[in-house]
């Protein structure tokens, strides 16, 4: 049985405790700087919201709902 991971934001380190494939990882850190951005709004250097258009948005989206079908599938 798998322990459970540290609690920790990074999503990185989340992807390599569950051994996240390649591709998953990619996914991973693309998506990683996005977090900061969202929570740390100042981070952005403006308005958060300025940063995305449709199509950025939607990679992002197809990228989070990859990473969460994977972790669906490796959960017991």
């Amino acid at each position: 049985m798998r322990e459970m991971p540290t609690k920790t934001h990074n999503l990185i380190a989340l992807g390599k405790s569950l051994e996240a494939p390649d591709q998953i990882m990619t996914a991973i850190r693309d998506l990683g700087p996005e977090y900061i951005t969202s929570r740390y709004p100042d981070a952005a250097y403006g308005v958060p919201a300025e940063l995305y258009d449709e199509k950025l948005a939607s990679k992002h989206l197809a990228q989070a709902e990859e990473i969460i079908e994977w972790v669906k599938g490796n959960l017991k």
